[in-house]
């Protein structure tokens, strides 16, 4: 009995110090991973890409008023799910501007209409700050701590046995601007893989999943598949919206000092401060 109580009181002396080094290595996974998105953020300067969406649209409930909300779509009365596919030149120029042009629309739905708002999560930099214009504060960005909790909740690798992190993010306070998801990142480039989730703004209930590219390709840092379920709800009227869309880039440009490059010189780009909208 002896030999047990003292095997059971050494293990109680080394929990601690087990438990104070994962600790100490999982905030040290979330310090390089803020200091390497401050660095991907602006490092797409510039892009081209065709859009494509595929949309599936459920009217779960809807009362007499729904024809006349703005931002919503006449519908047959014995029709309450449409099939929508869209297709879209996107040009992204830095900071944050986005030109979406529909070039083909084809579907059950006679007019060419979304969710109100849901256009916006396909334009999507995971690394800004904000994740839409000055709105949803990116678990990336360098402040994050104080908003969001983090853990990690598994480590695998990849096909060239690259070490993979699966880190959860949680918001600290109730809030609009936050997001509830995981992410998985890459050891040694700190890049994100996949990234997912969800939240609520305004009217509008959202889960996203991003799909980044690989790494060592031009579309490392940009998205390459946006999964998106979305509900959207107002005067005891529902609709439900579940989108997949894919990118094919065609042109991409970087800026000319690599992201691993340190930022030591002071930034006098005042851009991002006057957006226009």
């Amino acid at each position: 009995m002896s030999f047990i109580r003292y095997i059971l009181w050494g293990c109680m002396l080394s929990f601690p110090l087990v438990m104070q080094a994962r600790l100490e290595a999982a905030d040290s996974i979330i310090s390089r991973m803020h200091h390497a998105a401050s660095q991907y953020m602006d490092f797409i300067h510039e892009y081209r890409a065709e859009l494509y969406i595929k949309a599936q649209l459920d009217i779960i409930k809807k009362n007499r008023g729904f024809r006349f909300i703005p931002g919503l779509f006449r519908t047959p009365k014995d029709a309450n799910r449409f099939i929508v596919e869209t297709y879209s030149d996107l040009h992204y120029t830095a900071p944050n501007i986005y030109d979406q042009k529909i070039k083909a629309y084809t579907g059950t739905l006679g007019e060419a209409r979304e969710i109100p708002g849901i256009t916006d999560y396909f334009n999507v930099n995971i690394y800004a700050p904000y994740l839409m214009g000055q709105r949803l504060l990116s678990p990336l960005a360098p402040n994050s701590n104080k908003y969001y909790r983090y853990a990690i909740d598994s480590v695998s690798c990849d096909r060239q046995q690259r070490i993979e992190y699966h880190i959860r993010f949680i918001p600290r306070n109730k809030s609009f601007q936050l997001l509830d998801g995981r992410m998985t990142i890459t050891e040694g480039v700190w890049s994100v893989r996949e990234i997912s989730f969800k939240g609520q703004a305004d009217l509008l209930l959202f889960d996203c999943r991003i799909t980044m590219g690989d790494i060592g390709t031009d579309t490392e840092y940009l998205p390459v598949k946006n999964d998106i379920n979305a509900s959207f709800a107002f005067a005891f009227n529902i609709m439900e919206g579940y989108y997949e869309s894919s990118l094919t880039y065609k042109e991409i440009h970087h800026r000319r000092n690599t992201p691993e490059d340190s930022i030591s010189k002071p930034n006098y780009n005042l851009t991002a401060s006057f957006s226009l909208q």
